[in-house]
């Protein structure tokens, strides 16, 4: 299980309009919620291919498109989670 200390923070997410956190790692996905500007995210996995990064929001978990998220550390660091 992933701890807390595991975990990236997204900083400033580059939302220029409505980041979208969605249930899987695909724009087809349905959209859990859309995100406000500047919201601080904890990334816990990404997809095989790290266009898309796993984060908790809210006491759940979504998906958001990796080239919108400014990330504190590298993504590859992150486990794949999907």
């Amino acid at each position: 299980a992933l701890r807390c200390a595991d975990s990236i923070r997204l900083n400033d997410l580059l939302n220029v309009n409505n980041l979208r956190l969605r249930t899987e790692p695909s724009t087809a996905a349905q959209v859990i919620t859309v995100l406000p500007f500047n919201t601080v995210l904890d990334a816990v996995g990404r997809n095989g291919d790290s266009t898309w990064v796993q984060v908790n929001y809210n006491g759940g978990s979504g998906w958001v498109f990796a080239e919108f998220a400014n990330l504190s550390a590298d993504i590859s660091t992150l486990p794949v989670t999907r």
